[in-house]
């Protein structure tokens, strides 16, 4: 009879993909998302605040640290790497645009983005907004027009009930820019993520 062996250590069963979330932002974005985890019970989402809030930095932290997880999950048999990254900023005419584009498609980072700003995926969540926001202050003004309570560090907890309607009002923004071409509408990318979470 052979000697009893104890087991070998094996990784936890994972109940859904892992995904990592990395914010321009380091109030805002973080709170909207950490509410909309808590409400969807998204255990394997994971939420990060970028070294600063240039894009292009955005999508180089968002690429470190999935390397960093993958050399965790080598290590150690209680760590898995992210299914998934993402990298969340705005679109406000800073330069680096375009290579922040790249570098994510060139690593594999998924993008979600706003123009002006984070907060029109909010205002979303109560109107279309079909109109052109020269600034973030714009966007703002209206966000607190329907929420008069919205500061940058608010509880979002209920705003998150209504991703459905933000998400249906950001395709109808999408669809609007792809068929008029025009750039003085506002846009946003952040349904696709949130219909990435909700799958």
């Amino acid at each position: 009879m052979s000697p009893l062996r104890p087991p070998a250590a094996r990784r936890p069963r994972r109940a859904s993909k892992l995904i990592l979330v990395v914010t321009e932002g380091t109030e805002t974005e973080p709170r909207y998302l950490g509410s909309l985890r808590a409400f969807l019970r998204l255990g394997g989402l994971k939420v990060k605040s970028a070294t600063t809030s240039a894009p292009l930095q955005v999508v180089r932290d968002a690429i470190r640290l999935r390397e960093e997880a993958a050399r965790q999950a080598l290590r150690t048999s209680f760590q898995e790497p992210f299914d998934e990254v993402w990298a969340v900023f705005d679109d406000d005419q800073r330069g680096n645009i375009r290579e922040a584009i790249e570098m994510a498609a060139q690593n594999g980072v998924m993008l979600a983005f706003s123009r002006p700003c984070f907060e029109l995926w909010l205002l979303l969540h109560f109107t279309p907004a079909l109109k052109p926001y020269p600034s973030c202050k714009d966007v703002a003004r209206d966000l607190r027009a329907h929420f008069p309570d919205f500061e940058k560090a608010s509880d979002l907890d209920g705003l998150v009930q209504l991703h459905r309607i933000a998400s249906a009002n950001a395709a109808f923004l999408e669809g609007k820019l792809k068929e008029d071409g025009r750039e003085a509408y506002p846009f946003t990318t952040m349904h696709h993520l949130v219909q990435d979470l909700t799958r």
